[in-house]
């Protein structure tokens, strides 16, 4: 996985941030699976949701800041995804 974390925590483009949560999400998000991330800053649990629900699961991003919205796009297209 790629991930620019443009002006958030550099820690996402290390994958270092929050590995509780990394995990949680490995174990709990299966393929084709549904995740919602409400405030996803510039999609670091986006992208590794999306990931994890593959071309079947679907992520639903919601960031109320355009720059950071733009972030998200960018780190999608990155990874190949839609």
């Amino acid at each position: 996985m790629y991930f620019d974390p443009g002006p958030g925590n550099p820690a996402y483009a290390a994958g270092t941030n929050e590995p509780t949560v990394q995990a949680l999400l490995a174990e709990f998000l299966p393929e084709g699976g549904v995740l919602y991330d409400v405030g996803a800053n510039v999609g670091f649990f986006t992208v590794i949701g999306a990931r994890l629900a593959g071309p079947t699961g679907a992520v639903y991003a919601f960031e109320p800041v355009k720059a950071n919205a733009a972030w998200i796009r960018r780190n999608g297209r990155h990874n190949g995804l839609p």
